[in-house]
């Protein structure tokens, strides 16, 4: 068994480091593209606002040379003081032409780059959307591989348990007689109904398997569903209560929201009947609250804790800090 585990986990890491290769390349190729796109434009918004420079310099330089000329006129020929100042005037309505348009070349850059940042940070929300996606398909795959093993190999003990039982006659018969009142409870448990499983009310919320909790990114926001009942905490801020939700309403309300952090696990030691607390670090990527981790309530700010016997020790939303917390 150790072996297996081994050589499962060597399998493990080797599929992990080939992914985290090809994430690495792929995340490379998209920055060096965009990298490249953004210097081409800079470049031709460069170009662009060096030629209209040049002109601007070019039509300065023109309009100052005919004002020395008009000067000039105007010393040798004290008589005549009439100067033609029709081509000034051109001068400066394509100089204020040329601002203009620089101007809204300007305008038109700024919203470019807002647009650019914006489209930035959607590309980051939705790659870390499917990043957390893929790590909770994964968790799933693993704990459904899990079971999977684990029925086999109850399967193979209890082939075994009964092949030593047909050997002792007497035994064969306490056997079988526990095996088929077992069979009856099992019978009556599957005949059960189970619980449907609602969607989500809105497409910004999706479903996580109970094996996917601890690979939640800590500060997450979650809300906990049983069937068509939502736990929310009541009107008066202090108790949780189970209300029926999914099937008939379209949206979710600020009390049915909580928020998973990460805290440290408590570690009892038995030596000296001393107890002591020690983090651990959670089963999963860096971030993950992992399998400790304390549920707060978004609407009180406050910590869901267990009760007293006053309160016949159930869960209160009432804690003030993450050790009070249950």
């Amino acid at each position: 068994t150790q072996l297996q585990a081994w050589w499962r986990g060597c399998c493990a890491r080797r599929v992990f480091a080939r992914s985290r290769r090809a994430a690495v390349r792929l995340q490379s190729c998209m920055r060096r593209w965009l990298c490249r796109r953004h210097f081409l434009a800079s470049l031709a918004e460069f170009k662009e606002q060096a030629k209209l420079e040049n002109q601007v310099r070019a039509l300065q330089a023109k309009l100052e040379a005919q004002e020395r000329a008009a000067a000039a006129n105007a010393a040798n020929a004290n008589s005549n003081t009439t100067v033609v100042t029709q081509a000034p005037a051109e001068v400066l309505e394509a100089l204020q032409a040329l601002a203009a348009e620089n101007a809204k070349l300007r305008m038109e850059l700024e919203h470019q780059r807002t647009e650019n940042a914006k489209l930035r940070r959607e590309n980051q929300q939705l790659q870390a959307k499917e990043t957390t996606r893929g790590a909770w398909l994964a968790s799933f795959m693993r704990s459904k591989k899990y079971d999977e093993e684990k029925s086999t190999t109850a399967s193979v003990r209890n082939d075994a348990v009964s092949e030593i039982g047909h050997e002792d006659t007497s035994v064969s018969e306490s056997m079988a007689s526990g095996r088929t009142g077992t069979t009856g409870i099992n019978g009556s448990a599957a005949g059960d109904a189970p619980l449907q499983l609602h969607p989500p009310l809105s497409e910004f919320w999706e479903d996580v398997p109970c094996s996917g909790v601890p690979f939640l990114q800590s500060g997450s926001q979650i809300h906990i569903k049983l069937g068509p009942n939502i736990l929310l905490v009541d009107i008066h801020g202090k108790s949780l209560v189970w209300q029926s939700w999914m099937n008939n309403q379209r949206g979710y309300r600020s009390p049915m929201a909580f928020t998973v952090e990460r805290r440290k696990e408590r570690k009892k030691m038995s030596i000296f009947g001393g107890s002591s607390e020690a983090e651990q670090s959670p089963s999963g990527e860096l971030g993950c609250i992992g399998e400790s981790f304390v549920l707060r309530s978004t609407w009180t700010k406050k910590y869901v804790k267990v009760g007293g016997l006053l309160d016949w020790y159930c869960l209160l939303v009432s804690g003030q800090s993450p050790d009070d917390a249950a």
